[in-house]
């Protein structure tokens, strides 16, 4: 299944598991990004039959970052974010890589939302606002940081942005400016 693929929307790193049924079966997948266009998903225990899937998945409400006091990014607890769910229906435009059946649930499929409702869409909007907006923020702070004050900031920060299993400050660098050209090109 190979589609000639153009990126039209700027796509945000989310961490999060993404539920879908397929044969009267519910099954979970990892969700590696969003855009308003669609998904990227990985780690699937069955691949599905049907053109048109049902996908449902939370979208975590962080705050814009930047407007917010030292004391408060320290006070928020990643677990106690609101969270806000999103059902839609997607097809599958691209997998990523060339599989045996076996190798399947390794695989990365790009899929594109077919019937996303405008409140689903407001709700993508923001994230991938806030999350650019973040983001950005973060690469200032770790471009500009003097001491372990701020190195404590920018892993709390990290980790609220999903980057918490990235310890090491220069490999954590090189991956925000990965994904920012991902929310920066379309």
């Amino acid at each position: 299944m190979e589609f000639s693929y153009k990126r039209q929307h700027a796509r945000a790193p989310l961490s999060t598991f993404v539920l879908y049924s397929d044969d009267d079966f519910v099954f979970k997948a990892k969700l590696l990004n969003i855009s308003e266009g669609g998904i990227l998903v990985e780690n699937f225990p069955h691949l599905p039959s049907r053109d048109h899937v049902p996908f449902l998945f939370d979208l975590p409400d962080v705050p814009e970052l930047t407007s917010l006091h030292d004391d408060d990014i320290f006070t928020i607890n990643k677990s106690d974010l609101k969270r806000d769910f999103v059902r839609v229906i997607a097809q599958a435009v691209r997998r990523v890589g060339d599989t045996t059946n076996v190798d399947d649930m390794f695989i990365q499929v790009g899929c594109q939302f077919i019937n996303l409702q405008d409140q689903d869409r407001e709700k993508i909007h923001s994230y991938v606002e806030k999350f650019k907006s973040n983001l950005v923020f973060l690469i200032n702070l770790m471009e500009n940081r003097n001491d372990e004050i701020d190195d404590k900031r920018i892993l709390k920060i990290a980790d609220l942005l999903g980057y918490g299993k990235i310890k090491s400050l220069m490999l954590l660098h090189k991956t925000l400016v990965t994904d920012s050209a991902s929310l920066f090109q379309t």
